[in-house]
């Protein structure tokens, strides 16, 4: 905690300004005298400058640092006035940057408790930002309590994102199977493409029977015959014979 001076009191040095800060830590504080041109130090009561607001005010840590503002035409208005919208900001005490678009999540929640950042705002003394979004009820999220939700590694033929650590299915065409494993941190897009993964061995086993090399034109002759005897002689028929040969072919 520090504070700051707002008004200069007999007891302090001659020295001391208007707007120098102490610090809890600071039980001395270095002074310049021009008396000697020597630095002096100068003992602090830091219980005395807490308990004297009327000489010492509180100094706030600034938490943020505004990056990029827009201003905005009020619609309607007949004195042409506008408004700022805050699209960007920096947290201080990570460096961290969140822009509007952002999906975050509260920080230090079970619960996944994420959303997208819409609208950043002052608190009602203009002094802590806040931000705001779907699924965070009423609001009122301050930037010191967000941070990042983690970005997918890759996205499944099914559709699911992955994470590091998720479970995913794969065809390992060499051994003719389905095979489990987890996403590692360092998979990317491009590494999924090197076969067809699923998020669930039910979407694998479909893609596996469907799209490899399981049936030969006869098994869907026999089917087909199976059904109707005169689907054997039909245009339609003769379309499937046609398009399972050239399926073997590959």
């Amino acid at each position: 905690m520090k504070y700051k001076l707002k008004k200069w009191y007999p007891s302090l040095p001659k020295d001391w300004e208007v707007g120098m800060e102490v610090g809890q830590d600071d039980r001395f504080k270095s002074y310049y005298s021009p008396c000697n041109g020597k630095y002096k130090e100068f003992f602090v009561n830091f219980e005395q400058v807490e308990q004297n607001e009327e000489f010492w005010e509180k100094v706030v840590p600034k938490e943020f640092e505004i990056l990029k503002r827009q201003t905005y035409p009020c619609q309607g208005a007949s004195n042409g006035g506008n408004y700022q919208v805050i699209e960007s900001v920096k947290r201080l005490s990570d460096g961290e940057v969140f822009t509007i678009g952002d999906k975050v999540r509260i920080s230090k929640l079970q619960h996944d408790g994420s959303f997208t950042i819409d609208e950043f705002y002052f608190d009602c003394n203009n002094d802590k930002l806040l931000c705001n979004g779907k699924c965070t009820g009423n609001g009122h999220v301050s930037i010191t309590k967000i941070e990042h939700c983690k970005k997918p590694l890759f996205t499944t033929e099914d559709g699911v994102e992955m994470f590091e650590g998720d479970t995913f299915y794969w065809y390992a065409q060499s051994i003719n199977e389905i095979m489990k494993s987890t996403v590692k941190k360092g998979a990317t897009e491009t590494d999924s493409n090197r076969f067809k993964k699923f998020s669930n061995i039910e979407s694998a086993q479909s893609y596996y029977n469907f799209e490899q090399k399981l049936f030969s034109a006869n098994d869907i002759e026999k089917l087909l015959k199976t059904h109707s005897k005169n689907m054997v002689d039909s245009s339609l028929f003769m379309e499937v014979r046609k398009i399972v040969k050239e399926r073997l072919k590959k």
